[in-house]
Formats: structure tokens, sequence, C-alpha cells
């Protein structure tokens, strides 16, 4: 049996914790790794100064720089391909 690559993202988010990097969609954060919601803006539940959020607008965001030179090889791999479809605007 073999594993599809969103299976395995979410493996990978299971055994090591979910990425750092975040997408906002009506107020629910999803992870940007495997895409699971990690929670709820409108609710106060979740507090995302410490992720980059795709599609963030603020250049000079330190917080989002920060997130983004911690991240892995394959993590910065998977965040371009995401802000790429973010700014097509698929």
């Amino acid at each position: 049996m073999k594993l599809s690559q969103g299976q395995k993202l979410r493996i990978y988010c299971v055994k090591y914790g979910h990425a750092r990097y975040v997408s906002v969609f009506w107020g629910q954060v999803s992870c940007g790794r495997c895409g699971e919601v990690v929670g709820d803006l409108l609710t106060s539940v979740y507090n995302c100064k410490d992720k980059l959020v795709i599609g963030c607008k603020d250049v000079a965001c330190m917080s989002c720089d920060n997130v983004r030179k911690s991240l892995l090889r394959f993590d910065k791999k998977i965040l371009s391909k995401l802000e790429n479809e973010c700014s097509r605007g698929d």
C-alpha cells in the first residue's frame, strides 16, 4: 500500500508537530503543511504571533522573517508553492 503525499504530510505532523506556517480562512487557522484545522481566531482560541501566515502582505513582518529562516528545506519548498498559489489567486 502506497501512501499519498497528503497522508505522508499528515503523518509527519503527527510525529513532529504542525508547521510554523499557517493559512487563515474566515478565522479558521489550518496547518500549512497538512491542512488540518489547528485553531480559530474568531473565538480567540489560537495565537498566530509566532507563526508565518501564508499570504501575509506585511513586508516588514519580523515574526514571518524569523519563522522563514528557521524552516527546514522541505518546509521552505512547501511554503514557496503555497505562496505562489496564493499570489495567483488559486
